[in-house]
């Protein structure tokens, strides 16, 4: 049964009405409906007793305390939160409630219906906010500010109680990662904005309240709450400069600062191609200290046995090349190997060289490749594992992690993952970047989904504690000469011990 728990104060001008939506489409018994009346002067609990509605009548005002009181009695999941003046039908509540109903793995834990703004004669500033406010990233993808959210027993089950802060919805928000979030799109809430500018202010700074009130429970541990980072820059770089008449034109001269990073003659997939990624890349690279490695990774070995993708034959070496370039870097004091996409040749050369010299490695597989011509089945997937070399996940078909949706997100983050942990037996915590592009969001997106370990392609020295790993990609010219010049040129890696 879904239970329905609507928090109320002092909203007996609508809440009749939400009642009646809800009621009037629905069967006998089929929902479980607790209205937490708070604080309230005005007849709100009266409005709200009727046949099949429970309601609560608490003397102190507060949502965080309503929404708790109503958890305590309700009795049913999905739990749907539905706030008072927001009129939703009993098929609209079926639909939202039925994508979290039966959750397996992979499957949202979190839904929302679609947002309407009714901005019907609201002053320009207001208007001017919402256009603005509704194409940013954060805004479409959010919980928040839907008026209804519904959630699984095992979304649920992410926290004990409704903390003490003015934004539950954000709250709710911060449990979830984009993958395990869903917008019912044939389902629609239509939300009143702030008739007046003064009522526009008014609800910023209860946003700016709640912002704060998040930030400071992130800062401790008793409230299990995750905070994004600011993104003061989103209006311009997410709505004004991708209007029309925007063009990017970086400029590839050694001294912008995003090629700074990039060697010359360095591949597309490796190069970052704004000032966006450079700030992602500048805030992320790992400080250089005691604890440093060098992060090697190799693709295919030996020839071909399928056709290569565009721009992926440079990362192909010869086998005599490849055990050339094992026997250098085995011998350098801080090194880790990895091999991305999943090629057959990982097992049937890689592995067997790897063993020889008695050294480890990470594979980071690509799930949806599985059993195809030329890449690991999950015999040879569980056979690099019982050798005692990580299974890590490159998603499930090769494309780019940036500017996904929310489906393609949950496919590359979430099922892909899942799928090998199945085939190996244990958990698959750590990825690759495919193309080695990523970006602010994608990396809050893997540390919402507790990966422990993610590698790039930035070609730096990295810290060996660090969460993000940047990597040296060998290419079908390399040496054990060429790498070793590159490689260890700067800054240098401690020496070995005696």
């Amino acid at each position: 049964m879904t239970s329905i728990v609507i928090a109320a104060h002092n909203e007996a001008a609508v809440i009749g009405r939400c009642l009646d939506a809800l009621l009037s489409g629905a069967a006998a018994g089929e929902f479980d409906i607790t209205v937490v009346a708070n604080g309230c002067t005005d007849d709100t609990a009266r409005v709200a007793a009727r046949p099949g509605v429970r309601v609560l009548d608490l003397a102190a005002a507060g949502k965080p305390g309503a929404l708790n009181a109503g958890d305590e009695v309700a009795v049913g999941f999905p739990r749907v939160y539905l706030d008072a003046d927001i009129v939703l039908t009993a098929e609209g509540v079926r639909r939202v409630a039925g994508a979290v109903s039966d959750p397996g793995p992979g499957d949202p834990l979190a839904a929302v219906p679609r947002r309407e703004l009714d901005l019907t004669g609201r002053p320009l500033l207001v208007r001017g906010y919402y256009a603005i406010n509704s194409r940013m990233p954060v805004f479409r993808n959010g919980l928040f500010g839907r008026g209804v959210i519904a959630v699984s027993a095992a979304g649920r089950a992410r926290f004990e109680r409704f903390p003490e802060m003015v934004a539950d919805d954000l709250f709710l928000d911060s449990q979830f990662s984009i993958a395990e979030k869903r917008q019912v799109d044939e389902v629609t809430a239509r939300i009143a904005t702030p008739r007046r500018t003064a009522d526009l202010l008014r609800r910023l700074t209860r946003v700016r309240r709640g912002n704060a009130q998040m930030r400071a429970a992130a800062g401790t541990t008793a409230v299990p709450v995750e905070v994004r980072p600011a993104a003061r820059l989103s209006w311009l770089r997410d709505v004004v400069l991708p209007g029309p008449g925007w063009r990017r034109r970086p400029r590839a001269t050694s001294a912008s600062p995003w090629r700074r990073h990039c060697p010359p003659g360095a591949p597309a997939a490796e190069t970052t191609g704004n000032v966006t990624n450079h700030l992602v890349r500048t805030r992320y690279t790992p400080s250089m200290g005691r604890d440093r490695v060098i992060n090697v990774c190799f693709h295919g070995i030996g020839t071909p046995p399928r056709e290569l993708e565009p721009g992926e034959a440079p990362y192909w070496v010869e086998r005599d090349q490849f055990h050339a370039i094992l026997d250098e870097i085995k011998t350098w004091p801080s090194v880790r190997i990895s091999f991305d996409d999943g090629n057959a040749s990982d097992a049937e050369i890689g592995l067997p060289a790897l063993r020889e010299r008695g050294l480890r490695a990470d594979f980071f597989v690509l799930a949806g490749r599985l059993g195809t011509p030329g890449s690991l089945d999950e015999s040879a997937v569980r056979e690099l594992h019982r050798a005692g070399m990580t299974v890590g996940t490159h998603g499930m078909a090769h494309r780019s992690w940036r500017g996904m949706d929310p489906q393609t997100l949950l496919d590359e983050l979430v099922v892909a993952r899942t799928r090998l942990a199945g085939v190996v037996g244990d958990p698959v915590d750590t990825a690759a970047c495919p193309l080695g592009r990523y970006d602010r969001r994608l990396l809050g997106e893997l540390r919402r989904l507790r990966y422990t370990r993610v590698f790039t392609s930035d070609r730096r020295v990295a810290r060996g504690s660090a969460w993000l790993q940047p990597r040296f990609s060998v290419r079908c010219h390399d040496t054990p000469e060429s790498i070793r010049a590159e490689f260890l040129a700067r800054p240098a890696l401690p020496a070995a011990p005696a």
